[in-house]
């Protein structure tokens, strides 16, 4: 019934069809959220995607985090300032009975664990980097098919309008006929189940469309806006920027592993874990911690250099703690994602 109805609509409205929601605006009106459009194209969705959704801040915010740790990774270790006093209480004095030593130490990284951890740090930076350019393709994948949802439903909508609108047309010419006995009353009831079909087929469609338009607003961050879409529903074209071919098997899978971003931040998760263990091996190794100072005694003011080196001894704690663990177990990780 419906489709007969659709077609007696189409017959009616001639050559009518959807070139207003296929154009672009002229200009953008500002919805009820305020700063955001009331329609958006697919390049404006991915835009605001990518700059104004509250998931992408946060996630942007994470590099950050990344990139201020390569600068803490770079700052030396700071030095340290000793006072001592030492005071004769019995005995022969042989100098002075009362000494004041000063000295600074400073810990000596010699085994490259500022040069590795500049390393992993800097890794450490690209891996956040890749994880945030996955997750925006995912989400720029999904806002695609929920933008491409929105224009078929709004395309199915005024579709649905346009036919009623026609099936009102139509009732009234065959009412005024059937008064004039020109048409039987079984034909005016035929016409207005129809258009009673095509109301109830046309208040699901304006459901449908503030469902879509509602989970696209959800996904950009903006639960309380309501976009309509603008575009066209077409296959990309050999030529088109976003055209791919499906039968280059060969192509697809040597772009795939160059521009893919799940299989980018794979490999980068690798050689992050990797830096990761290495410092975590060169951790292990002893810092030493150069002395120096002066011995100043009070009663023969003499004045005495003071120099030493000291080194830890790695008896009980060889770094077999979480940091190592930690480590193995993001390597391990790593290979299991490539895998």
């Amino acid at each position: 019934m419906i489709g007969l109805a659709l077609l007696l609509g189409a017959a009616l409205a001639g050559t009518a069809g959807s070139a207003g929601m296929a154009g672009e605006p002229e200009s953008f009106g500002v919805s009820a959220v305020a700063g955001m459009p009331e329609t958006v194209t697919l390049e404006q969705v991915l835009q605001l995607l990518r700059k104004k959704s509250p998931r992408s801040a946060a996630e942007r915010a994470l590099v950050e985090v990344a990139r201020a740790g390569v600068v803490a990774a770079g700052v030396l270790p700071n030095p340290s300032f000793d006072y001592g006093w030492n005071h004769l209480v019995s005995g022969t004095n042989t100098g002075s009975a009362t000494v004041n030593q000063l000295a600074a130490d400073q810990p000596l990284l010699l085994f490259g664990q500022r040069r590795q951890r500049r390393r992993s740090a800097e890794l450490g930076v690209r891996l956040a980097e890749s994880r945030f350019a996955e997750s925006y393709a995912e989400r720029a994948r999904e806002a695609r098919e929920r933008f491409t949802s929105l224009l078929a439903r709004q395309e199915k909508q005024q579709l649905l309008e346009e036919s009623s609108e026609d099936l009102r047309r139509v009732a009234r010419v065959v009412e005024k006929r059937a008064e004039a006995g020109d048409r039987s009353r079984y034909d005016a009831l035929r016409i207005e189940v129809e258009a009673r079909e095509v109301q109830t087929a046309l208040a699901d469609a304006r459901v449908d469309v503030e469902d879509a338009s509602g989970r696209l607003a959800a996904l950009l961050g903006f639960p309380e806006w309501r976009p309509r879409a603008v575009g066209e529903l077409r296959p990309a074209a050999p030529g088109d920027p976003n055209y791919i071919d499906t039968a280059d098997i060969e192509g697809l899978w040597s772009r795939a592993q160059q521009l893919r971003p799940a299989l980018v931040a794979a490999k980068r998760s690798e050689a992050a874990a990797r830096a990761d263990l290495d410092l975590a091996r060169r951790e292990r190794l002893p810092v030493p911690v150069l002395s120096a100072g002066a011995a100043l005694g009070q009663d023969a003011g003499n004045t005495t250099a003071v120099a030493g080196l000291s080194f830890p001894l790695p008896l009980f704690d060889r770094g077999q703690g979480p940091s190592r663990a930690h480590a193995r177990s993001s390597t391990r990780r790593s290979w299991s994602s490539k895998r």
